[in-house]
C-alpha cells in the first residue's frame, strides 16, 4: 500500500509536531530538488558545504521552521507541492534575488578596493590629509605630496573595505544565505 493510503486509512498516525516536522523536511526536500546538481552531489561535497556554511545554516534552519507555519497541507497531501512552490516564489525566490544583488554590489566594493589600492595616486589626498601636511612643513613638498597621497588611499581604502565587510556580513545574515551558497557552491 502507498504512504497516503495508510494515513488515511490510520494505520500510520503522526502527532501534531511530527507533522509539523514533517512539513519542514518537505519543504527543505523541495527546495533542494531546485538546486543545480545537487541531486549529483557526494557525501563528502555535502559535508564540506556543512562546514563552510556551519553558522548561516542556523539561520536557514530557522527560515525554514518560520516558513513552514504558513504550509497548510502536510508532505503526503497533493496540494503539498502547491503550497511549497507558492511559498518558493513569494517569500524565498525574492531573498535569493535580493542576496545575489547585494553580492553584485559588494563585489563593485571589492573592484573599488583592488582599483584603489592599485593606482593610489588618482585617490585626492582628503581634508585630513592636509591637516597632517600641514604640520609637516619641514619636509620637502614632494615627500608631503607622498605623503598626503599615501594617507589619503589609505584612509579611501580602509572605508571600502570596511564598507565591504559590513555588507558581506548583511548578506550571510540573510536566512537562506545558506540555501542561495548552497546552490553557488553545487554550480561548480
Amino acid at each position: 500500500m502507498m504512504f497516503k493510503e495508510n494515513m488515511e486509512e490510520g494505520k500510520i498516525n503522526f502527532t501534531e509536531a511530527e507533522a509539523e516536522k514533517l512539513k519542514q523536511i518537505g519543504l527543505v526536500f523541495e527546495m533542494f530538488k531546485r538546486l543545480p546538481n545537487f541531486e549529483n552531489a557526494t557525501i563528502n561535497e555535502i559535508i564540506d558545504v556543512r562546514k563552510t556554511l556551519d553558522k548561516p545554516l542556523i539561520r536557514f534552519r530557522s527560515a525554514i521552521i518560520d516558513k513552514s507555519e504558513t504550509i497548510r497541507y502536510e508532505p503526503w497531501n497533493e496540494n503539498f507541492k502547491n503550497d511549497v512552490e507558492k511559498l518558493f516564489y513569494k517569500r524565498i525566490e525574492p531573498s535569493i534575488f535580493e542576496i545575489e544583488e547585494e553580492c553584485n554590489t559588494n563585489k563593485y566594493l571589492l573592484e573599488l578596493l583592488d582599483t584603489i589600492t592599485e593606482r593610489p595616486l588618482e585617490i585626492p589626498a582628503g581634508g585630513i590629509t592636509g591637516a597632517v601636511i600641514s604640520k609637516l612643513s619641514t619636509i620637502s613638498n614632494i615627500s608631503a605630496t607622498a605623503i598626503g597621497l599615501t594617507l589619503g588611499t589609505a584612509t579611501v581604502a580602509y572605508k571600502a573595505l570596511r564598507k565591504w565587510k559590513e555588507k558581506t556580513k548583511k548578506i550571510e545574515d540573510n536566512q537562506i544565505f545558506f540555501y542561495y551558497k548552497t546552490g553557488k557552491i553545487l554550480k561548480k
